[in-house]
């Protein structure tokens, strides 16, 4: 069965290495076309997670459904 996953993983992996921080990595994600959406989710949430949502706009995530769910969660996450 053919699959287009190790052209998604490179298109991940140069877009994490380019990227200054989630919002970059959503902007390239979606100019390189192609797997925008599986792309863009992978790598703005791999930065995310490093450089923190405040690297996000706000505006992008004020309305985000179950978004205080999540902060609740996230609170009993120890590292």
């Amino acid at each position: 069965m053919p699959s287009d996953s190790k052209y998604t993983t490179g298109c991940v992996l140069y877009i994490l290495k380019q990227s200054t921080d989630a919002f970059d990595a959503l902007q390239k994600s979606i100019h390189l076309g192609g797997d925008v959406d599986s792309v863009a989710s992978i790598t703005t949430g791999i930065m995310a997670g490093i450089y923190g949502l405040e690297s996000i706009p706000e505006y992008m995530i004020a309305n985000v459904e179950g978004k205080n769910y999540f902060k609740k969660i996230a609170k009993n996450l120890k590292f």
